[in-house]
């Protein structure tokens, strides 16, 4: 992203927010997969995991849009 908008230090936002992204991430998909794969059935694992997913790519717009 940060070269389709022309920014110059192409990994300084990276730096800046890999730790708070990789943290989020482990806070919310260590119980999701947990929740997924213990008390969902096989049917159901998609459609949850999908939905997970839609939550989480807005999580990651949130961070994308702040300021670290």
């Amino acid at each position: 992203m940060s070269a389709l908008e022309g920014k110059e230090d192409l990994l300084e936002e990276w730096k800046k927010k890999i730790i708070p992204t990789f943290v989020t991430a482990s806070v919310f998909w260590i119980p999701v997969s947990l929740i997924n794969f213990r008390f969902l059935p096989p049917q159901a694992r998609v459609v949850f995991v999908g939905s997970c997913q839609v939550i989480w790519v807005s999580i990651l717009c949130w961070f994308k849009r702040q300021e670290f």
